[in-house]
């Protein structure tokens, strides 16, 4: 599935098991874990599109398979602005099984693709992966999915936007508009393939 350019786009991942279907929306992207697979299937049957969130650069201690990933020894350091949610290390073969796991998850739940968050880590001062690690790894994530007939949107990650259009259906933005970055997602609206973007509003 690749949606084009003037797709309609609802973005929840809180409260998923209340998603209100009746939003004039062509996609819904829900938390792949809260979301029952009822609501997947209520939502399909309205003829919707519906993208499963998960984060694959990072661990949120509340997550079901959490307990795995400390296992497996695949946890690094704790993320700077958000509390109980952990980098792990995209270069160790450990990490695979525990998201193809979680694309697994997605497929029996009838998800129709995946938004996988935190797949710019090489980005930031605690980690140490580089540009070519990650970009290995985000190749990667989109064959994974493609593997399973999962669409896979590029969540942020600007600066490999050239390296991983080919690889990617679409991309998911926050806030490019604060801070006049919009520009860069020029080659997925010239490809054909839609650019959600998602602004957040204090007050």
């Amino acid at each position: 599935y690749q949606p084009k350019p003037g797709t309609k786009f609802q973005w929840q991942l809180s409260n998923c098991n209340k998603v209100n279907t009746s939003v004039n929306a062509d996609v819904f992207d829900i938390d792949l874990f809260e979301t029952p697979e009822k609501k997947i299937k209520e939502l399909q049957n309205k003829g919707k599109k519906v993208i499963c969130y998960f984060s694959g650069g990072t661990i949120e201690s509340w997550r079901d398979d959490a307990e795995d990933f400390l296992n497996k020894g695949v946890v690094l350091a704790e993320m700077e602005d958000w509390e109980n949610e952990n980098w792990v290390n995209i270069n160790s073969s450990k990490l695979k099984p525990l998201i193809q796991n979680r694309l697994d998850i997605a497929v029996e739940k009838g998800c129709d693709g995946v938004e996988i968050d935190n797949v710019d880590g090489y980005t930031f001062d605690e980690n140490d992966f580089t540009y070519s690690q990650q970009l290995k790894f985000n190749k990667w994530l989109a064959d994974e999915a493609h593997k399973r007939n999962l669409s896979i949107g590029l969540k942020n990650d600007m600066d490999q936007i050239k390296d991983l259009l080919p690889f990617y259906d679409w991309a998911l933005n926050e806030e490019c508009y604060e801070y006049g970055e919009c520009e860069k997602y020029k080659p997925f609206i010239e490809a054909n393939k839609a650019v959600f973007g998602v602004s957040y509003i204090t007050g």
